[in-house]
């Protein structure tokens, strides 16, 4: 039986539209094929940055522990052979380290009598103060340079300074009496020469005997308060006298001062 017209048309339609797909599909396949290589070498590429980072990283980690272990853990290296910080520390601790524990001491124990008597320096009494000492050095540059030939920076010479200051305050005023002038010049005449060699008369040193005498007078003043103040403190100095770690030290010790409290 033969198709009628109208009925081949849907026929030729559905033809043309499965074919119409299959061009597609195989149009698809074709850029899968030429994506692929593509995705692949981006892949790879990633990695390879991965990889280099990481190797980059390690590479900075390395070197700065290095850098570490040359110039921080040691104190110096001769000829390959490093001398290492603690053994540079524990050999100033032997030669220095009660004097510097003694200072740092001191430090506390002025400031802490300053806060009792509510002593302090203001920054405007440090500057003049500092200023006055770089006019007696010659000048600001001749004083930076004894900063320098001293191993001191302005901040370090400040602090010394405020600390010195705090000193003065505490201690109080020093008099010389004109007896103590003279008695002194009486004694030393013998050391006080011109340049030509003659001895000085003593209205030429009067004013410089005055000065000596009260720094004189100043520091015995100033080592009797803090040996009261010493006595009068509890202190532990770890580095003038070391303790060993005990089965319950700190109970013991406590024990011992209530008990010591208790026979007073």
């Amino acid at each position: 039986m033969k198709k009628n017209k109208k009925d081949a048309k849907p026929e030729v339609q559905k033809t043309k539209n499965v074919r119409q797909e299959n061009n597609r599909n195989q149009g698809t396949l074709q850029k899968l094929r030429i994506k692929m290589p593509q995705s692949k070498l981006f892949s790879f590429g990633i990695k390879i940055l991965v990889w280099f980072l990481i190797f980059f990283i390690t590479l900075i980690i390395v070197d700065y522990a290095v850098q570490y272990i040359n110039y921080r853990s040691s104190a110096a290296i001769v000829n390959g052979e490093k001398i290492s910080q603690k053994d540079f520390y524990n050999k100033l601790q032997d030669i220095y380290g009660e004097g510097i524990s003694e200072a740092m001491i001191e430090e506390v124990l002025i400031y802490q009598e300053a806060e009792k008597r509510n002593i302090s320096i203001s920054d405007d009494d440090l500057d003049k103060r500092i200023r006055d000492l770089q006019q007696a050095a010659g000048g600001k540059d001749k004083f930076d340079e004894m900063l320098k030939q001293n191993a001191d920076t302005e901040d370090e010479f400040r602090e010394k300074t405020r600390l010195s200051m705090t000193i003065e305050k505490i201690i109080g005023d020093i008099e010389v009496t004109d007896d103590d002038k003279q008695q002194y010049y009486e004694t030393y005449k013998g050391t006080l020469f011109t340049p030509e060699g003659e001895t000085l008369a003593y209205e030429d040193v009067e004013d410089s005997i005055e000065v000596w005498l009260k720094e004189e007078k100043f520091d015995q003043e100033y080592q009797k308060w803090i040996a009261d103040v010493k006595k009068n403190s509890v202190i532990v100095n770890n580095i003038k006298n070391p303790k060993d770690i005990e089965f319950l030290g700190v109970t013991r010790s406590f024990i011992k001062e209530l008990m010591d409290k208790e026979e007073k």
